[in-house]
């Protein structure tokens, strides 16, 4: 966090807006895909377009607030930024919010930019499309178990 006092707490801020408002939908739309609740175990399309949609405001709403800056809540990366770097990586994979981030110049660049920092390419997880099928063929196991 930064030592200045205001600066750390615009970081808490953002901390707890991304925690109890931005993550948790951010979630519940990345769950369609990686935990689907359908026999075949492909995303139900009801519940990814109904989920996408406080998505796509929040994304928009992120492009705004970086147009013009490098960092979200500070003039310096911060935990902020990483909070919220990680999940915006995933959610670049995934049709519907890659593509509202794809046009979205600023936080298609704040994405670009941050994922070049050395932290976060050494921590980087398996693509997206790896850990997709992988989930997906849990699921599909459980689901013929549990028939």
């Amino acid at each position: 966090f930064p030592a200045e006092a205001k600066a750390a707490a615009l970081v808490e801020q953002w901390v707890s807006l991304e925690n109890t408002t931005l993550i948790p939908h951010f979630q519940t739309y990345m769950a369609c895909y990686f935990f689907p609740r359908t026999a075949d175990g492909e995303p139900d399309r009801a519940a990814v377009t109904a989920a996408a949609e406080p998505v796509t405001a929040q994304l928009k709403m992120l492009d705004r607030v970086l147009t013009g800056k490098n960092f979200l809540a500070a003039d310096v990366f911060s935990y902020a930024d990483i909070n919220l770097l990680t999940v915006l990586a995933y959610l670049r994979d995934l049709p519907e919010s890659g593509e509202v981030i794809a046009d979205s110049p600023a936080l298609l660049a704040y994405l670009d930019t941050h994922s070049q920092r050395a932290s976060f390419v050494a921590t980087q997880p398996p693509p997206t499309s790896e850990l997709l099928l992988m989930t997906r063929a849990m699921v599909r196991e459980r689901m013929a178990k549990a028939s």
